[in-house]
């Protein structure tokens, strides 16, 4: 909740370097915590449409470290890094 309130006062800009934390889950093991660091480089402008489907949320183009292609993940699982 207070990541959200974070964002929603000061969202990210162009070039802000981001973690991405998502849950992955392997064979037959528990579910893990997965990290990711790149730079953020905008949100996604989804159509009207979009909206119109319940479980959609913002999205967000990311450019991570070591990959050679922008990826587009939840917006709400982004967080600023510590400078």
């Amino acid at each position: 909740m207070i990541g959200t309130l974070e964002m929603a006062m000061n969202p990210l800009q162009p070039n802000d370097r981001i973690t991405y934390s998502y849950e992955r889950k392997q064979e037959g093991k528990r579910k893990a915590v997965a990290r990711k660091r790149g730079v953020f480089v905008r949100k996604v402008r989804h159509p009207r449409k979009y909206w119109s489907i319940f479980h959609h949320k913002q999205m967000a183009v990311v450019k991570f470290d070591g990959n050679e292609n922008e990826t587009r993940v939840r917006y709400d699982q982004l967080k600023r890094e510590q400078r």
